[in-house]
């Protein structure tokens, strides 16, 4: 279930580079290879099922569809596949998530008393 407005990604890393550092851009992103840094963009993030990714986003929307160790920072909404295993914290107006999508999520201490983390698994 896709729900993204823009269906065409400006910005695609191939599933065969590898990129370390930092992307701003205005535009949409699709990540097919593998980056670590982080993204700031005014149009829509995809990390594909052949993605691997460690990074922080800020962005408008994101679309989650493998193992993801990212921090998001989303002004609307954050979609996890069926397949998304995601570790990180989430700060989203809407969370969108398939059955089957784990989500592992840094506790804050307000909540938890201490630095833990809780995964939560939508498969049950």
């Amino acid at each position: 279930m896709l729900l993204f407005k823009n269906r065409e990604h400006k910005n695609i890393i191939s599933e065969d580079t590898e990129l370390l550092g930092n992307i701003n851009t205005k535009s949409s992103v699709r990540i097919d290879g593998k980056f670590t840094g982080s993204i700031i963009t005014k149009g829509e993030v995809k990390l594909s099922h052949s993605s691997n990714v460690s990074a922080d986003i800020t962005d408008e929307n994101c679309h989650i569809e493998a193992t993801f160790i990212v921090d998001v920072n989303l002004k609307e909404e954050l979609e996890l596949s069926s397949d998304a295993k995601f570790k990180g914290s989430i700060i989203a107006r809407k969370i969108i998530y398939n059955k089957g999508c784990e989500l592992t999520l840094a506790l804050p201490d307000l909540i938890a008393g201490n630095d833990e983390e809780t995964t939560v698994r939508t498969d049950s």
